[in-house]
C-alpha cells in the first residue's frame, strides 16, 4: 500500500490526540465511513457498541461506520495500530477472526486493510492506503506545517521510511 510517515516535531502541537485531526482532517469522511479494527489497548470511550462478537469467548474492538470520528482526539497511546475494512463489501467478523487466528499476521492485514494507521510513541503517525489519493490529500494538508514532516513510503518498506525520517532508533525499539 502507498503511504506516508508523518514525523512529529517538538513544539506547540500538543498531546498525541490533538495531532490526529490536524494530520488527518483532509480524509476525515473517508476514515469515518469504514469499519476499524483496533489493535491496541482499549481506546478511550470504548463501549459495547464497539465490541464485535467472534464466537464463544472471543471478542474484538471494531468501530462501526460513522463512529470513528469520536476517537481521533483520544488516540495517544505508546503504540497504536488501526486498520479499516470496506463496509460495502467486507465482513468484519470473518476478516478479524482470520487476523486473530493468524496471530496478527501482517500478510492478513495487507490483504484486507483498506487503510492502515499507526502511531509510534510521540514520534510519528503512519498512513497506508489502497487509494493513493488519500495519501496525497494528507500530504497536501500538512505541507508547509513546521511541526510535521511527511516522508512517502510503502507498507512493505516501513523500515526504509523510518530510516529516511531519521527514526531508525525508534524502529529498532519496537520492530
Amino acid at each position: 500500500m502507498d503511504g506516508v510517515l508523518l514525523k512529529l516535531h517538538s513544539g506547540d502541537s500538543g498531546n498525541p490526540g490533538k495531532w490526529f485531526w490536524k494530520l488527518f482532517e483532509p480524509i476525515r469522511p473517508d476514515l469515518d465511513r469504514m469499519y476499524w479494527y483496533v489493535d491496541m489497548q482499549t481506546p478511550p470511550s470504548f463501549d459495547e457498541g464497539d465490541l464485535l462478537d467472534l464466537g464463544p469467548g472471543l471478542h474484538a474492538i471494531v468501530i462501526s461506520p460513522g463512529r470513528f470520528a469520536r476517537f481521533g482526539d483520544k488516540f495517544g497511546d505508546e503504540f497504536i495500530s488501526l486498520w479499516s475494512m470496506e463496509p460495502t463489501s467486507d465482513d468484519p467478523a470473518t476478516i478479524v477472526a482470520e487476523y486473530l487466528a493468524s496471530r496478527h499476521s501482517k500478510a492478513v492485514l495487507q490483504q484486507h486493510a483498506r487503510i492502515w494507521l499507526l502511531y509510534t510513541d510521540s514520534s510519528c503517525w503512519e498512513l497506508y492506503a489502497r487509494k493513493s489519493s488519500l495519501v496525497d490529500r494528507v500530504c497536501e494538508g500538512v505541507e508547509g506545517k513546521d511541526w510535521v514532516t511527511a516522508y512517502r513510503g510503502e507498507s512493505d518498506r516501513r523500515k526504509q521510511t523510518f530510516k529516511a525520517a531519521g527514526l531508525s532508533r525508534m524502529w529498532r525499539c519496537w520492530a
